[in-house]
């Protein structure tokens, strides 16, 4: 039974999912509602390969470590058995238009404490750690919050699948969503997912993630999170990003200004963020007597993925 309690897989994976590629199905969610969550290590390898022996590409999303007790977030199983059988998985709860259901989100993606953690190293190209689709533009809702939302599940490398009214958006937030900045960084080929170099309680946190280099230099994506309710300043310090020390040189661009910062920087960079807000800049190594400003990142183009939700679990 499904979660909306229609009659789920069980028993016709290869049927199913030879229906789904004769319709031109492109992609496939498969929930864990009544499922018995000791079977999941047998049941969505299964589906994958019969959506794979159909022939044709079908983006399969998983629910696998959410419906498991404790989110599979200790060990390595995510790494081992979720990655190589799904294309992205559901780490979290729904997301609700909320401040409070972004916190919790942001908190279990917040866990992991550097590139080591299984979490990190499950993703890749292909397979992804999933954080539920983003709702920029569902209510009139802050701008600030909608920019949090943007810019963290592109550290996160989570996919960027809307939830809203495209006819009935607020001023200001087709301008988030169609951010090509930003994007690239969610797109970016290294496929990796970004983690907190610092914490100050949960409301407080600064990330990096690893970008793929651009003419030798190595780049990084940093996400400054203020969600207290008062400003604060926060610091990037190169000595906490893998390979960089207090000598090394760096331009800063803001990808919500789109405006490169006007000097070179070494060791660290402080900015002031506002009160439930976010910063998000691109940190670009720069060799020995390279002039100051940052290059501008490679855009990726725009597309609209339509996705039909489809819930397996085993009947009663």
């Amino acid at each position: 039974m499904t979660c909306a309690l229609y009659p789920g897989s069980e028993g016709h994976h290869d049927i199913d999912a030879q229906t789904y590629a004769e319709w031109g199905v492109d992609s496939i969610k498969v929930d864990g509602c009544f499922a018995d969550y000791v079977k999941f290590g047998i049941d969505y390898p299964d589906f994958g390969r019969a959506l794979n022996q159909t022939g044709r590409p079908i983006l399969y999303e998983c629910s696998w470590p959410f419906f498991t007790p404790g989110h599979l977030l200790d060990g390595d199983k995510i790494v081992t058995d979720v990655a190589p059988n799904c294309n992205y998985w559901r780490m979290c709860d729904d997301n609700k238009d909320t401040w409070e259901s972004l916190q919790n989100t942001v908190d279990i993606f917040a866990r992991p404490a550097g590139a080591d953690d299984p979490m990190v190293r499950s993703s890749g190209p292909g397979h992804f750690n999933d954080a539920d689709m983003i709702l920029i533009g569902m209510s009139n809702n802050s701008i600030p919050r909608y920019q949090a939302q943007m810019a963290l599940w592109s550290i996160f490398a989570s996919p960027l699948l809307m939830s809203n009214n495209l006819y009935n958006m607020p001023p200001g937030t087709k301008e988030i969503l169609q951010n090509k900045e930003i994007i690239a960084v969610n797109q970016d080929p290294l496929g990796k997912m970004g983690y907190p170099i610092y914490t100050n309680t949960s409301n407080v946190r600064v990330w990096i993630k690893e970008l793929s280099p651009e003419g030798g230099k190595a780049r990084w994506a940093t996400v400054l999170q203020n969600f207290r309710n008062e400003s604060a300043t926060l610091k990037v310090d190169a000595t906490k990003i893998p390979g960089w020390n207090s000598r090394t040189r760096f331009t800063v661009r803001d990808l919500f200004a789109h405006k490169d910062l006007g000097q070179s920087y070494t060791s660290s960079v402080d900015s002031s963020v506002a009160p439930q807000s976010v910063r998000m800049f691109l940190l670009t190594e720069q060799g020995e007597g390279e002039p100051s400003g940052a290059p501008r990142i490679a855009t990726t183009a725009l597309g609209i993925y339509l996705i039909i939700s489809l819930c397996y679990a085993p009947h009663p």
